[in-house]
């Protein structure tokens, strides 16, 4: 039998499953005309908008809760944060898609937005966020920034890889990308948004229900297949 810890890790993984699939499935049902969404091609998620711009979304999910009952913090030593920011560069540099010189990376970031999207809760001790959101309004120049961001310490060697790949980047391009980084915290009920989102679009309440049920299953099954 499995002991307490594996049920747990498992039911966890079944979660960020089902959280990955419904803010998939909202996304769906928020499209505007030119306009389309991926379940784990581009990223965990990605929207693709008519002006050649791409959205790449990394989603996050904690069964972790605090004291107060709500979802933990994502603080700065969180390694679901230096993992995605890890895992965005390696796609900014990938030279197997073509982006081997900074020329190919710049255009690549140009057109690129980033999102972590998680359930985690935002706090003001968040030192990354912090900085990059006083870069977003010059409160910080770019060395200043950079600077603060190699400030952060940590005895965790993984953490320290996921620091030393995003400080490793061309300035040029690590300027762009702090520019275009953006974090969708606090993201639950994603159930009852992907419901507000269908309504939006014109269908009669008492109609909802049946009609995300039926969307539901039929784009589960399609993924599926």
């Amino acid at each position: 039998n499995p002991t307490h810890t594996d049920t747990t890790s498992a039911d966890s993984i079944a979660v960020a499953f089902d959280y990955q699939y419904y803010y998939f499935l909202f996304k769906v049902f928020s499209l505007e005309d030119g306009q389309s969404v991926g379940l784990e091609v581009k990223d965990d998620v990605h929207t693709e908008l008519s002006n050649n711009i791409q959205i790449l979304i990394q989603l996050k999910h904690s069964v972790q809760t605090n004291t107060s009952g709500n979802s933990i913090n994502l603080t700065t030593l969180d390694s679901d944060l230096w993992h995605t920011l890890y895992n965005w560069c390696e796609v900014i540099t990938d030279k197997e898609d073509g982006r081997n010189n900074t020329a190919k990376q710049i255009e690549f970031i140009e057109r690129t937005y980033f999102i972590l999207v998680s359930n985690k809760s935002y706090t003001k001790q968040n030192k990354f966020i912090e900085i990059l959101d006083n870069y977003k309004i010059s409160s910080l120049t770019f060395a200043e920034a950079k600077n603060e961001i190699n400030k952060i310490d940590t005895k965790n060697e993984d953490i320290q890889k996921y620091k030393a790949k995003l400080l490793s980047l061309n300035d040029d391009i690590l300027a762009l990308f702090f520019n275009h980084i953006e974090f969708d915290l606090n993201n639950d009920n994603l159930i009852d948004k992907c419901k507000i989102a269908l309504k939006s679009d014109k269908i009669p309440e008492q109609n909802i229900d049946d009609l995300f049920k039926k969307l539901d299953s039929s784009i589960r099954e399609n993924n599926y297949t």
